[in-house]
């Protein structure tokens, strides 16, 4: 057996009860965030000390969610596939994690003078053991991901009933981050565009959240506010920017969109990286993209073997419509589910193409076959990144590798630098090749991928 098959064969099984108790504890700090937002609620609770022991089954958790959330049953079981997804996403990430760190200690032991069989088996014992990394890993994995949807439920019902002010709420103490110092206390109107980009969790174990301002205090924060705009300033003492920034993937108001269910940078990476994706496509297949099955009206949609294809019957009448359904043809058979512009109601859509599961954003990119320089593909790729955090461009010829590999290693680190990408996936004949973040900063590794299209 080689090197790599047996690390192939390293790949663990799903987790169920792993997956299950994630989900569990997604769904209650997303019921306790509907629940604190609701406008005849207004608890103090510090959700960063927040149990997540739950002492109540799973069908007592689901019931008590219906009691509190402010959503319709068929909003709710939305919902849950989104957040089945999520835990899904979490607990295989974490199990790989786990067997990435056994196959350090295996190569580790190979580079050294003496390889030892015994000394690998107790490094890989040691490093499995619960006591070890295992539990604090969970702690932060757990707590970002409670709080992420504690937060994102909140701005969910806020969306639907907005309060006139929000107050940025940090837990000030000297565990506070230099990012949520900088925005403790920030009062603005509640449809203010800042909340945008500053909606917590703004990093990693980040504990603040937000506070609807109503009635009466409302009325007296437009009294007064002038001042509350002076005292705004005053907090953020390190620039008009409330600078340092949220760290990467964090710091968006997820009810924008359906973007708050998508999987980060990191964890795409990871995704890629262990061979994952096909397992997260046919978990999407029964949860977010399930209603690909049901005839939607004035929608048409296209089965493939493995994935799936949907979009609304006016846009046969753009321009791209008959290059981008080709696109999106390889995409679902290669197991995705594309359903092209305007998903979940959003009218008017023409800042991306097309959701990729469900909950990412793609654009389409169609280089002619004129395109043969690194400018010539940069204007007529790289620009997607400016719509969406991942691109699928489809090539015309094989005379266009080469210029992508150095289109690739000059330009992506200096577009990474103000814009998020996520992954790029590259067609070429109906052959489809998905580039990560990691392998797109790599060149090396973004040219070994893209030669399997030649």
């Amino acid at each position: 057996m080689t090197d790599g098959e047996l690390f192939s064969s390293w790949k663990p099984e799903e987790d169920e009860e792993l997956i299950r108790d994630i989900y569990e504890m997604l769904l209650r700090a997303w019921a306790l965030g509907l629940r604190h937002s609701s406008s005849d609620r207004h608890d103090d609770d510090d959700f960063a000390d927040f149990s997540y022991d739950f002492e109540s089954p799973y069908d007592d958790a689901v019931r008590e969610a219906m009691r509190r959330m402010n959503c319709t049953p068929q909003q709710f079981e939305k919902l849950s596939a989104d957040l089945r997804t999520q835990a899904f996403t979490i607990g295989r990430l974490s199990q790989i994690d786990m067997i990435s760190k056994v196959k350090d200690a295996y190569v580790k032991q190979l580079k050294s003078s003496e390889v030892s069989v015994k000394k690998f088996i107790e490094d890989a014992l040691e490093i499995t053991g619960k006591d070890i990394g295992y539990s604090q890993y969970f702690d932060l994995v757990f707590r970002t991901n409670l709080q992420k949807d504690y937060n994102a439920a909140k701005a969910f019902d806020i969306v639907n009933d907005p309060p006139q002010f929000l107050q940025f709420v940090g837990i000030e103490d000297e565990r506070q981050s230099d990012i949520c110092r900088a925005r403790s206390g920030v009062i603005l109107p509640a449809t203010d565009p800042w909340w945008d980009d500053n909606w917590p969790p703004l990093h990693y174990n980040c504990r603040s959240t937000v506070r609807e301002i109503m009635g009466s205090e409302a009325e007296e924060v437009a009294r007064n506010l002038s001042a509350v705009k002076a005292e705004n300033k005053a907090i953020n003492a390190r620039g008009e920017d409330y600078s340092p920034s949220p760290s990467t993937s964090f710091g968006k108001i997820p009810a924008k969109d359906n973007t708050f269910w998508a999987t980060t940078v990191s964890q795409q990476n990871r995704i890629i990286e262990s061979g994952l994706q096909s397992d997260i496509n046919a978990f999407a297949k029964e949860n977010l993209a399930a209603d690909f099955k049901e005839e939607k009206s004035g929608y048409v949609t296209i089965e493939r073997a493995t994935g799936g294809i949907r979009y609304p019957e006016k846009l046969q009448r753009e321009k791209e419509f008959k290059l981008n359904l080709a696109t999106a043809e390889v995409l679902a058979d290669n197991g995705f589910f594309v359903e092209m512009n305007a998903p979940y109601e959003i009218k008017n859509n023409k800042s991306w193409d097309a959701w990729l599961n469900g909950v990412d954003r793609v654009e389409f990119k169609n280089p002619d076959s004129k395109s043969l320089t690194i400018r010539s593909l940069e204007k007529r790729i790289l620009g997607g990144y400016d719509q969406a955090q991942t691109v699928v461009a489809t090539l015309a010829g094989k005379s266009q590798i080469e210029p992508l590999k150095e289109m690739i290693k000059v330009s992506i680190p200096s577009k990474a630098k103000n814009r998020v990408i996520k992954q790029m996936f590259v067609i070429l004949d109906g052959k489809m090749v998905q580039l990560s973040n990691k392998e797109l900063l790599s060149p090396a590794l973004a040219d070994s991928k893209l030669d399997l299209l030649i």
